[in-house]
């Protein structure tokens, strides 16, 4: 009778999820060590996950700080005109 009164309430689907996370807990408290593990394995899996999409959105996604990064030089440092004029000085031999 109150099984029939509960499916026409409209309520079994919350009394079953209740069910699963009891039973869920009893048996993540048998096995401490599966817990940790996971724990661990969810954990380095995020960390390297928001890494790689850091790494990513900072080389490839982010729009450069400067317009047209095509045209421009890669570098603009240019060694001094006098520096080829440069000659070693001669050994002697006296």
């Amino acid at each position: 009778m109150k099984e029939a009164y509960r499916d026409e309430r409209g309520v079994p689907w919350i009394e079953s999820i209740l069910q699963d996370v009891r039973t869920a807990v009893r048996s993540l408290r048998r096995a401490p060590g599966f817990v940790a593990l996971a724990l661990v394995t969810l954990s380095l899996g995020i960390s390297l996950n928001t890494t790689a999409f850091s790494f990513l959105d900072a080389l490839l996604l982010e729009p450069l700080p400067f317009r047209d990064w095509i045209a421009s030089p890669r570098s603009t440092a240019r060694p001094p005109a006098s520096s080829s004029a440069r000659t070693r000085p001669a050994i002697s031999s006296s």
